[in-house]
């Protein structure tokens, strides 16, 4: 099977939507020393896609206790779905959005959103979100979307805290792809 990205690693959150993408290697335990395996296991097999499941921390909180999700969006070098309940994972997504905001990055990002919307078929809407609060009109637009498709620049240090891919990944209420 061909899949869009070859190795996945997913924390036991995020396994059945990662499964959705190819196999999953599975990591699963309690929080404590979650996001460092699952850093290293990204850097070993050479991962392009990591699935973190999304416990509620907001942005700030996630920092704080060095949550997971927070770390994992944060930190690994390649694409990340940050996974959330769905009402019906079989027939995972039905409408996927994708912000566009005139980047490189958000342009690679619509261009894998409709690969995924062909392969899986969904729809796709694409949504301009430059200037006003990004994040506010992503996570709006995407209210009622099974999926949120964002780039990301790899912003870190004290820049990342204007990272519109990373607070959004922790504002919408649906899965979020930060595609890298």
């Amino acid at each position: 099977m061909v899949t869009l990205f070859d190795r996945i690693v997913s924390d036991g959150d995020g396994a059945e939507l990662a499964a959705r993408f190819g196999t999953p290697v599975v990591l699963n335990g309690d929080e404590d020393g979650l996001a460092d395996r699952m850093l290293d296991e990204i850097e070993r097999s050479d991962a392009t896609l990591a699935v973190v499941g999304c416990r509620g921390f907001s942005r700030p909180i996630g920092i704080t206790r060095g949550a997971p999700t927070t770390t994992v969006v944060h930190e690994a070098p390649c694409s990340v779905l940050v996974a959330r309940p769905t009402d019906e994972p079989s027939s995972w997504p039905r409408t996927i959005v994708a912000g566009l905001d005139g980047t490189p990055e958000s342009e690679r990002a619509v261009v894998v959103a409709r690969l995924l919307a062909a392969r899986l078929g969904a729809r796709l809407y694409v949504v301009t979100a430059t200037g006003a609060d990004p994040v506010t009109v992503l996570a709006d637009e995407a209210e009622d979307a099974d999926l949120l498709v964002v780039g990301s620049r790899g912003l870190r240090g004290v820049r990342a805290l204007a990272s519109v891919s990373e607070r959004v990944a922790h504002e919408a209420r649906c899965p979020v792809l930060v595609i890298r």
